[in-house]
């Protein structure tokens, strides 16, 4: 009989370096993002500070390893030097390989990231090994990070994987969309929407996938329930409920977003009770200056899906994931920060000794 993991992982595998130039300004401009600003023309030195195996699928396999779980790993590498390294590096922690696809006479996928000062990036990505997925693994979860857009058939394949036997209904099923799924808009996943159990977003996500923009509230004036770690609270949060009621409308379990420094807001159905939406608010554990910020998605979806199958309420999921997160942004790499089981369960006792229910 096949091997049952307890999640499988699918999304991209790469490698990561890490550069910090040394002549680099920051430039605002009105109604923009803040741009980073290089001559044209010049020799920039830079300095290499990491080069680590990174990808959704990457961050995610290693980060469900390190917290007990069993992991096998699907995504693409080509065959050289570079998936020769991320094969290698994926099995010292863990993670069973042998469900990756290896092109042939192709790079694997590669990004350089170029930091901040103070923490944020920027990252060129290289996607050169992208493939179409028809089986997948026994497993009790399956998380689904960014795929590009030669790989979305896949999606297809799960619904039918998930569809296919009474015990594959019980699969759970979480999603951490990228930029690609953004672009395409929500009807294009209407169909999807009902199959997902958990669709982790950050704020930005939520707006663009939904088509709506949120409105700044005071966390009192959200409606939600507000779980806190320590005594202070930001100012004002996303009013995320009409983001929410268009996504669980359209028949998604549970919705996640994550808003940095200002916390997480977790919605679900709760049949039976008055305000039919179970709606939770946490600000952020730490208020640390971050080392950087690539990651944190994955980290934080990790950490709320191991412990919702490991039966924790969605409260102690929401600080599973928070813990994960802030611990992955204070190191370079996507995954040297990700917490071990031991970690995390430590964390959280200390963490629930603090917690306060408003």
């Amino acid at each position: 009989m096949a091997k049952k993991f307890d999640v499988c992982t699918l999304g991209s595998v790469v490698l990561d370096t890490f550069l910090e130039p040394s002549e680099m300004e920051l430039l605002s401009l009105r109604h923009r993002p803040e741009m980073m600003l290089f001559p044209v023309g010049g020799k920039i030195l830079t300095k290499t500070l990491a080069r680590h195996v990174g990808g959704s699928s990457a961050n995610a396999a290693i980060g469900f390893a390190k917290l007990g779980l069993t992991i096998a790993a699907l995504g693409t590498i080509g065959d050289d030097d570079h998936g020769e390294f991320i094969q290698h590096k994926l099995q010292q922690a863990g993670v069973e390989t042998e469900h990756l696809k290896i092109k042939k006479r192709q790079p694997s996928s590669s990004s350089q990231i170029f930091v901040t000062p103070d923490g944020r990036r920027t990252v060129f990505h290289e996607r050169t090994a992208h493939s179409a997925y028809h089986q997948f693994p026994r497993c009790r979860a399956l998380y689904v990070g960014h795929l590009t857009t030669g790989e979305e058939d896949a999606f297809e394949k799960i619904v039918a994987h998930k569809m296919s036997s009474r015990w594959n209904k019980q699969l759970l099923l979480g999603w951490n969309p990228g930029k690609t799924q953004f672009e395409k808009g929500f009807e294009k996943f209407r169909m999807l929407f009902p199959h997902i159990d958990v669709l982790i977003l950050n704020t930005e996500e939520a707006e663009a996938f939904a088509e709506k923009k949120a409105r700044q509230i005071t966390p009192q004036k959200s409606g939600a329930e507000i779980l806190k770690w320590q005594n202070s609270l930001p100012d004002h949060i996303a009013d995320l409920r009409p983001i929410a009621e268009r996504f669980l409308d359209a028949g998604v379990g549970a919705l996640c977003v994550t808003d940095g420094k200002n916390g997480a807001q977790y919605f679900a159905e709760c049949p039976g009770a008055p305000e039919k939406v179970c709606h939770l608010f946490a600000p952020t554990i730490s208020e640390k200056k971050p080392v950087s910020t690539l990651g944190a998605g994955d980290s934080f979806s990790v950490g709320l899906l191991a412990a919702r199958l490991k039966g924790k309420s969605p409260a102690e999921q929401l600080l599973w994931g928070s813990l994960n997160s802030n611990a992955v942004i204070q190191e370079f790499g996507a995954q040297e920060g990700q917490l071990s089981l031991r970690t995390m369960q430590h964390a959280a006792k200390m963490a629930e000794k603090q917690w306060k229910r408003h």
